[in-house]
């Protein structure tokens, strides 16, 4: 007659046999859990530190594009400013033309003045100071003031 006691206990370590290799690995997936867990972390603090450095950059260039945009602002204010100023002068200039031309036009001596030709002596010194006026004769000892 086969022994009850011999089942049972067969039975019993075939459950704790089961139970220890469920206990195995539901340690194994904790395990996994675990390392996933420290990865997890590493690379949020990774993350923040990047998300940190790329703020400060982005920090960085908003407060570069408000100094250019005030730097822009600037330079349109001055524009429209020289834009004015030159249109101003512009309209000096031609009435300073036209002054002169009347006077030229009404007096006979200007108009005689300029008819006459150019003495040479007078000619070769505006050669001269045209000559020296280049940056390039400088160096030359005739162009060097005394």
């Amino acid at each position: 007659m086969p022994n009850p006691f011999n089942k049972t206990f067969v039975i019993l370590i075939f459950a704790l046999a089961g139970s220890v290799a469920f206990g195995l690995m539901l340690q194994l997936k904790l395990d996994v859990a675990q390392t996933n867990i420290e990865l997890l972390e590493i690379q949020k603090t990774s993350l923040l530190i990047d998300l940190n450095a790329l703020s400060d950059v982005v920090a960085t260039q908003e407060a570069e594009q408000q100094r250019l945009m005030l730097e822009l602002d600037l330079s349109a204010a001055l524009n429209k400013q020289n834009a004015i100023e030159k249109e101003r002068i512009n309209k000096r200039l031609v009435v300073a033309k036209s002054k002169l031309t009347h006077m030229v036009k009404s007096n006979e001596t200007l108009q005689i003045w300029g008819d006459t030709a150019v003495p040479n002596d007078v000619a070769q010194l505006l050669q001269h100071a045209t000559h020296c006026t280049n940056s390039n004769s400088h160096t030359d000892r005739v162009c060097v003031p005394p």
